[in-house]
């Protein structure tokens, strides 16, 4: 009765820990893609053409992002995690 057990646990259920893991690398690394993308893309409009969007963000108070050494250092830390992300889901991929 014990070895038919073991052998149950070991037949890959969709319960098992590792595919719950990859489960949760995969989904993070999307949702890390997606928001280092979205940030990127912002941060290179606002720097490349301020004009479109200075309005929007000096009338919510955000006005002190165009700021070109600020821009970069945005652009640069949403790149960082969108390589997090897609690391994330080439990882879970594999596994």
């Amino acid at each position: 009765m014990e070895n038919q057990h073991t052998n149950m646990a070991d037949s890959g259920n969709c319960c098992a820990p590792s595919t719950q893991n990859t489960w949760r690398q995969s989904w993070l690394g999307r949702a890390l893609m997606v928001i280092g993308i979205g940030g990127a893309s912002l941060a290179s409009i606002c720097c490349a053409a301020p004009f479109l969007l200075a309005g929007v963000f000096t009338a919510i108070g955000l006005g002190f992002i165009f700021n070109d050494l600020l821009l970069m250092g945005l652009l640069v830390v949403f790149a960082a995690v969108a390589v997090l992300g897609y690391h994330l889901i080439r990882r879970a991929r594999q596994a």
